[in-house]
C-alpha cells in the first residue's frame, strides 16, 4: 500500500485544460479521492482505530467501484446516469433545507436544465452498487490480466459482501459496532473508548482497492507510473 501511495504522489496535482472532456475530468478526480481516502486509511491504522478504519475502507471501496464502472463500457452514458443521480440528491437536499426555512439555492434555470437532462435519459437509472461491481468485474478482469484462478478473491462484487457490508455495520449504529467498545466478562461488562488493536486486519483490502485504482488509471490514461506526467492520447475513455 505504501508503494502504491508513493506512486500516486507523483500523479498529483494534475492540471487539465478547461476543454478536457467531463468524463476524463471526473475520473481523474475520482482517482484523487481514492488516493486521499487511502492516505486516511493508513493514518487510522497507525492510530489503531479499527471501527473508523472499516468505515473509511467502505468509502474507498465505493469510490473504486464507481471509477471502474465509469471507465468500463459506454462511459459517457454512465456518466450521465451518475449525474442524474447526483442532481436528484442535490434537489432533495435543497428542497428539504428550503422547507426548514433555509435558502433555495437551486434556480429555476438549473431545475429546467436538470429536468431536460432527465427527460433525455428516459427511464434509465444508475445501477445499484452491487450491480455496478458485477459489471466492473466483467469488464476489467481481462483488461487487468487477472488470473482466472484468482478472480473470485479479486472480484469487486465479492469484496462488496466482505468489505462494504461489514463496513456499513460500523458506519451505522448497530449492535456489531457496539461490540468494539464493549468487553464482557463473567461478572461484569466494561464499556470504554475503542482500544487500539486489530486495525491491521481492517486494512487488508486497502492495497487491493488502491492497486486496482492505479491499474485502471494506467490502462485507460496511459499513465507512466514512474514519471509525473499524464498522457491522455492513449485512445478514447470508456
Amino acid at each position: 500500500m505504501h508503494r502504491a501511495l508513493a506512486l500516486a504522489d507523483g500523479m498529483f496535482p494534475v492540471k487539465l485544460p478547461r476543454s478536457t472532456p467531463d468524463l476524463v475530468r471526473l475520473t481523474v478526480a475520482l482517482i484523487a479521492r481514492c488516493v486521499t481516502i487511502t492516505q486516511t486509511c493508513a493514518h487510522l491504522a497507525e492510530l489503531g482505530r479499527r471501527g473508523d478504519l472499516m468505515v473509511c475502507v467502505r468509502t474507498l471501496y465505493e469510490h473504486t467501484v464507481m471509477l471502474a464502472w465509469l471507465l468500463g463500457d459506454d462511459g459517457e452514458q454512465r456518466m450521465l446516469l451518475w449525474q442524474r443521480y447526483c442532481d436528484q440528491q442535490t434537489l432533495k437536499l435543497n428542497d428539504e433545507r428550503a422547507r426548514l426555512g433555509g435558502e433555495n439555492a437551486v434556480s429555476a434555470d438549473t431545475r429546467a436544465a436538470i429536468a431536460s437532462a432527465t427527460h433525455k435519459l428516459g427511464s434509465a437509472k444508475m445501477p445499484e452498487l452491487p450491480d455496478r461491481a458485477m459489471q466492473a468485474d466483467r469488464e476489467w478482469a481481462d483488461r487487468l490480466g487477472i488470473d482466472p484462478r484468482h478472480r473470485s478473491s479479486w472480484s469487486l462484487r465479492h469484496i462488496y459482501s466482505v468489505v462494504f457490508r461489514v463496513g456499513s455495520a460500523m458506519a451505522h449504529p448497530t449492535l456489531a459496532g457496539l461490540e468494539l467498545v464493549t468487553e464482557k466478562r463473567t461478572d461484569e461488562v466494561t464499556i470504554s473508548i475503542e482500544p487500539p488493536g486489530l486495525a491491521h486486519e481492517a486494512l487488508l483490502p486497502v492495497p487491493v482497492l488502491i492497486g486496482t485504482t492505479l491499474a485502471m488509471s494506467s490502462s485507460v490514461f496511459q499513465k507512466r507510473l514512474s514519471g509525473s506526467s499524464w498522457n491522455f492520447d492513449g485512445g478514447p475513455v470508456g
